[in-house]
């Protein structure tokens, strides 16, 4: 006969409670492909976070160092919101576990946000949409708060509605840039317009607008990794073009190193033609005045004599 199963959910964070029933070696077979997959996904983001603070250490340009603190915080978020952060790493602090997602994805956004604005020059470049940016970094700020201080729900909201315009102006700044032609802002637009995709998709799946299935309840996972993939491009591509113009420039400093050098030798060169035609002047029987309008500007040592100068 049939059997019936009652089932009450009442959590005090977003879960998603798809009702299926498993086999325990099914269930076991799938819980292995899930570990597998997400060992890939933070395999890539520590040896993006090490890569990137190596290249921090190395050249001392704080964008490697945003870039590095950003794909640490997405971590921490994809941690605590695929369970992961609660069965391993915070496993005695459920309290943390509670809030670890807006105060997580708050702090990603926020690192986000910075490194965007570093990576395009906004400020000097853009500097309307600037404003706009810190303009939600502030609402960011006060989404973490409101994780810490306030009921979860107020937090979840803020951090839904500023995910979505977040990304939405990355992807019109990078926009902007690809038009106006800045190195790596193909690859910068790309990235965030793939993590728009996948935000949009998590947000519709959490309100129940489309089936949870692999896809939907992992798209920000499959968003994020690609995203902060392609942006490792976009730095390398920002690499490639500084490298292009640093080796223009000392190709260009050595052609006027070659030409000064020339100009001194030349210089030089008519010194000592015109130091061997004073001397042969000096040493004429006869005196020799140099007038210029009626001045005189040069006489030999013979001249000099006649008038009774030594």
């Amino acid at each position: 006969g049939r059997s019936s199963v009652s089932l009450r959910v009442q959590p005090a964070a977003t879960l998603a409670a798809p009702v299926r029933l498993w086999q325990p070696a099914a269930l076991w077979a799938q819980d292995q492909a899930s570990y597998a997959t997400f060992s890939l996904y933070f395999g890539l983001l520590l040896g993006l976070m090490a890569y990137n603070l190596l290249l921090y250490v190395s050249v001392r340009e704080v964008g490697y160092l945003l870039y590095a603190g950003f794909v640490a915080a997405m971590g921490v978020a994809q941690a605590a919101l695929s369970g992961l952060g609660l069965q391993f790493a915070w496993t005695h602090w459920p309290g943390w576990n509670a809030v670890a997602v807006p105060v997580a994805l708050s702090v990603t956004a926020i690192f986000g946000l910075l490194f965007a604005r570093n990576f395009l020059s906004s400020a000097a470049r853009m500097p309307s949409l600037d404003k706009l940016v810190l303009a939600q970094m502030a609402g960011w700020a006060l989404a973490l708060l409101a994780s810490l201080f306030f009921h979860y729900h107020v937090a979840a909201y803020l951090v839904a509605v500023l995910a979505s315009l977040s990304v939405l102006t990355l992807v019109a700044l990078s926009y902007l840039s690809i038009r106006r032609g800045y190195a790596g802002a193909r690859w910068f637009f790309t990235a965030w317009a793939l993590l728009l995709v996948g935000v949009f998709t998590l947000t519709l799946h959490n309100m129940g607008a489309i089936p949870s299935n692999a896809f939907t309840s992992n798209s920000l996972l499959i968003g994020s990794a690609l995203e902060m993939l392609l942006l490792s491009f976009a730095l390398g591509d920002r690499i490639n073009v500084a490298r292009r113009f640093k080796e223009q420039a000392q190709a260009r400093i050595a052609a006027e190193r070659a030409m000064v050098e020339v100009l001194s030798q030349s210089q030089a060169r008519v010194r000592q033609v015109l130091d061997e035609r004073e001397a042969i002047l000096n040493n004429a029987v006869v005196g020799i005045v140099l007038s210029v309008n009626r001045r005189h500007e040069w006489v030999n040592e013979k001249f000099a004599q006649m008038l009774g100068h030594p």
